[in-house]
């Protein structure tokens, strides 16, 4: 990818990467055709990705007309369509309305919530609530980073994927992201969640938390790529 061909850029802060093992199965009933859950080492993962958006605006803005800083916390899951590999959003949290605004007109699924952070000396509780959509998390964390992560299978399958997947009107659509490679870190935390979905319960299961340094990212044009009634294995 070339980089002048951006049209928008945005700088993640304080990201967290929270994720599940969950059975594929369970996991595909909420992901529509012909969109297939991806594994590695033959497990499925739903993730949480939580940071805070800075400098986010458009290619031919200036500065002065970047939004002003916000949360944003994604769930999301990871597929396959056709031979390509990328991240399918269930649900893009935000407490900023504009950006909420801005994010549907593409056709992505976001949603507005009371997002809040309390930073103590070594610690971080982020917590997002939102009635409308009966969603609730909490996770709490240590801000200490011990240990660098190994570049392994999973952990790349996890955060470096570049393309993004949804449908709008029947059509589908990729979007794609520039940013450099992670570097990770392993954190010690308690994460608490409502059900995500009726059949996905969270609370038995032993996630995985990772936390980034600061990212500078960059968003391509979305493209069409044909309708939902596509055969497409």
């Amino acid at each position: 990818m070339f980089k002048e061909k951006w049209f928008g850029r945005q700088k993640w802060s304080e990201i967290i990467f929270v994720h599940w093992p969950v059975e594929k199965n369970i996991l595909q009933q909420y992901v529509p055709y012909p969109f297939r859950i991806a594994t590695v080492e033959n497990q499925a993962y739903l993730s949480v990705v939580a940071f805070q958006a800075q400098d986010s605006r458009f290619k031919m803005f200036p500065k002065k007309f970047s939004f002003r800083p916000f949360w944003q916390i994604n769930v999301r899951t990871y597929i396959r369509f056709g031979r390509e590999f990328g991240i399918y959003f269930f649900a893009l949290y935000s407490n900023d309305l504009l950006a909420v605004l801005m994010g549907r007109l593409p056709g992505l699924p976001y949603k507005q919530a009371d997002i809040k952070v309390i930073r103590r000396k070594n610690q971080r509780i982020l917590s997002l609530f939102s009635k409308a959509y009966r969603q609730e998390v909490q996770l709490t964390y240590n801000n200490q980073r011990t240990a660098k992560m190994p570049k392994d299978e999973r952990v790349n399958f996890l955060t470096n994927h570049k393309n993004l997947y949804f449908i709008k009107n029947d059509k589908i659509f990729q979007g794609r992201i520039f940013h450099k490679p992670w570097r990770l870190f392993y954190v010690d935390g308690q994460v608490q969640t409502a059900e995500f979905f009726d059949s996905i319960s969270l609370q038995a299961k032993s996630p995985i938390l990772m936390a980034g340094h600061n990212q500078q990212s960059y968003l391509y044009p979305f493209q069409k790529l044909g309708y939902i009634n596509t055969n497409i294995d």
